[in-house]
C-alpha cells in the first residue's frame, strides 16, 4: 500500500458500496478483523487483536503466516480502550484495538451509542478518526484528496 493512501477501518455494518470505488482508485485501503460477521467485501485482514476461537472467522489460508504469538497480542493501548468503552464491549475494545494496530487513519462504524459517543477520547487516545458511516459520509469523503 503507497503511503499516501488512507487507511480505514471499517467495523461490522459500516461497509459501504462506495468504499469499493475508492480503495480500486487507489485512495483508501480498508481494513477489518471480522471478530463478528463474515464479509468478503474487505480484502484487508487487520492485525488481530486477542481473538477467540470462535471470532476468528478465517480460514487458515486467508490468515496468511499469521503467527499464534500474534494471534495472541494485544497493544500497549488495550487497558484504555476497554476501559474507555467498558468491559461488556469487548469486540468494540477488539475492533479499535485492531485498528490501532493497523495503523488507521479512520474509523467507520455504525455503532452511535458506543463508538461514537466518545470519538474525541477515541481520537485522543488513539489518534484515529471516528466517523458514522452513514451521518458522517460527507465529513469522511472531506479527508480524501481530491482525485481528478
Amino acid at each position: 500500500m503507497p503511503n499516501t493512501m488512507l487507511k480505514v477501518y471499517c467495523d461490522t455494518g459500516a461497509y459501504r458500496n462506495e468504499l469499493t470505488d475508492l480503495e480500486r482508485n487507489g485512495i483508501i485501503c480498508v481494513y477489518q478483523f471480522k471478530y463478528e460477521n463474515r464479509s468478503r467485501r474487505i480484502k484487508h485482514r487487520s492485525v488481530p487483536s486477542q481473538p477467540s476461537w470462535k471470532e476468528t472467522n478465517y480460514t487458515w489460508a486467508e490468515l496468511g503466516d499469521l503467527s499464534w504469538a500474534e494471534m495472541g497480542q494485544q497493544s500497549d493501548q488495550w487497558k484504555a480502550i476497554q476501559a474507555l468503552l467498558g468491559k461488556g464491549n469487548n469486540v468494540d475494545a477488539k475492533h479499535l484495538d485492531s485498528a490501532y494496530m493497523e495503523d488507521c487513519h479512520v474509523f467507520l462504524t455504525s455503532d452511535k451509542d458506543d463508538i461514537v459517543a466518545r470519538r474525541r477520547e477515541i481520537e485522543q487516545l488513539l489518534g484515529i478518526r471516528v466517523f458514522h458511516y452513514l451521518e458522517d459520509w460527507d465529513a469522511f469523503l472531506s479527508l480524501l484528496p481530491v482525485v481528478s
